[in-house]
């Protein structure tokens, strides 16, 4: 999530109040949207804006804004905090089945309002610590020196970092701790990050054959751009791979 992220409330103004003081205890320096209309928030997700929460009343928005969030390029991702009664969250559910949808009962209070953020950054950091395994083969071109620059296999990838096959020649030239620059094209993402070399071992899946070899490499980039695109990628292909 954003340094400053935008969170959006598709519900009346005296709800938007009561959630505000807790929204924004719970997501410091975030920025908070309120949409009163079904029309204003579709208006909203099919403009170039982004959110990184949605809070929704679903008497207010219903399917059609859901399906609108998920078609939306910027926004397909977001998390969706569904704000309902009880016995209308079993059949919502099974409707939508996406990873990213939440529900926050109403009558709600500011507890409820707390636990639900709880649930979303819960999820999100638990995600992108995973080791995500392409579905097929993608190279990584990677960048040690202006002279040393070469392209290995993508094995797995995390927000954390990656790990890539590369020639055994090859990788007998560089060493732990050696900084590099990767570029990751995949799909419509293209992410240029900073990284450092955290360890080096044989192929094991191939022992007889030492050609290989793999390369951990931690991501170092700290701009929040770059991250951003990252985690975007790891969003979108985790159920996709």
């Amino acid at each position: 999530m954003r340094k400053h992220p935008v969170v959006l409330v598709v519900d009346t103004k005296e709800v938007f109040d009561f959630m505000k003081p807790t929204l924004k205890e719970k997501l410091p320096g975030s920025k908070l949207v309120h949409i009163h209309s079904h029309d204003e928030a579709v208006a909203f997700v099919r403009s170039d804006k982004m959110a990184d929460i949605i809070f929704l009343d679903w008497k207010m928005s219903g399917s059609s804004l859901i399906d609108a969030v998920r078609a939306d390029l910027e926004n397909h991702n977001t998390p969706l905090v569904i704000m309902t009664e009880a016995t209308q969250i079993g059949p919502i559910r099974d409707y939508f089945h996406h990873h990213d949808l939440y529900f926050l009962n109403k009558p709600f209070i500011r507890i409820g309002v707390s636990k639900a953020i709880d649930r979303v950054l819960d999820s999100m950091e638990r995600r992108r610590m995973e080791r995500l395994h392409p579905d097929k083969e993608y190279e990584i071109t990677v960048c040690f020196s202006e002279e040393c620059t070469t392209t290995f296999q993508l094995v797995d990838i995390s927000a954390e970092g990656c790990l890539l096959r590369g020639s055994t020649e090859y990788c007998q030239q560089i060493n732990i701790y050696h900084q590099a620059q990767l570029t990751i094209d995949i799909e419509q993402y293209h992410v240029v990050l900073k990284g450092e070399v955290k360890r080096m071992c044989q192929d094991v899946p191939v022992p007889e054959d030492k050609s290989t070899m793999m390369v951990m490499i931690d991501f170092t980039d700290t701009q929040e751009s770059h991250q951003q695109k990252l985690l975007e990628l790891i969003d979108d292909m985790m159920f996709k791979w």
